[in-house]
């Protein structure tokens, strides 16, 4: 990738009713940096995973046209599919994502994978939203070893909300920053992470109603477990911010 790629309010849409295979992402990049070249970018650019239709105002009351109970709450409909990422970056360094959408993943909205050949370093992920997806909405995750990977990372005003995963999966990591970012109705824990992680710093923004399924939303609801950190994380620290919820602790037992 010589520059990036500028959506200009474009959105990149899995095809309608064209099953996707496995392990398929409607943008894939692989250490995108040619020949040194650092400082690439993605911007202004909407992911929509799913195969499904896209409703009009003339059906958009009727059942079964495009989303889940007529478009209102956005998930797929049970004979909907979609591909298992929207944005996967495998390896990278110096590059920025700014003003992304992804919406209706089936496993993760936003995944950063590294191995101990390639790492991601030294990044930014701006006004970057994960909506809809039946997993994760955002994992940085090392797959392919056991050593530090992902180094120096920055989340500034993103957010994730209605996934039915969870919100932030963050392991094998050092010094991930996350400022003003904000996790929201998420069907599982909005920010987990896992023990391998060393520098760990949230400023401002919020979480909200963990573990609740927005599709189905109980009739009483108490936050459980909104964010969870590993017995042997290191070096946390939370500066502002609003937390609806509780944060739980992990031990070894």
């Amino acid at each position: 990738m010589v520059a990036g790629i500028e959506g200009n309010g474009a959105m990149l849409k899995w095809p309608t009713d064209v099953v996707p295979g496995s392990n398929k992402a409607l943008l894939y990049l692989r250490t995108p940096q040619y020949k040194g070249n650092s400082g690439c970018y993605i911007r202004n650019l909407t992911l929509d995973c799913g195969n499904n239709d896209i409703p009009t105002a003339a059906t958009a009351n009727d059942e079964g046209k495009g989303l889940e109970d007529t478009g209102g709450k956005g998930q797929l409909i049970s004979t909907d599919e979609a591909s298992d990422y929207g944005l996967w970056i495998f390896g990278g360094e110096d590059f920025l994502i700014e003003n992304v959408t992804v919406l209706r993943a089936e496993v993760n909205g936003v995944y950063v994978q590294t191995n101990n050949t390639y790492s991601v370093r030294n990044s930014v992920f701006r006004q970057v939203m994960s909506r809809y997806c039946a997993g994760a909405g955002f994992r940085f995750a090392n797959t392919g070893g056991s050593g530090t990977q992902i180094e120096n990372i920055t989340l500034e005003n993103s957010y994730s909300r209605r996934n039915k995963g969870m919100r932030f999966y963050l392991e094998r990591s050092e010094n991930q920053r996350l400022i003003g970012c904000g996790a929201e109705k998420n069907n599982d824990t909005n920010v987990y992470v896992d023990s391998t992680v060393d520098g760990f710093e949230w400023q401002g923004g919020y979480t909200e109603k963990a573990n609740n399924n927005h599709v189905s939303p109980p009739g009483s609801y108490v936050d459980n477990e909104a964010w969870v950190f590993e017995a042997g994380v290191k070096d946390v620290k939370v500066l502002g911010g609003r937390l609806f919820g509780r944060f739980k602790y992990t031990t070894n037992s």
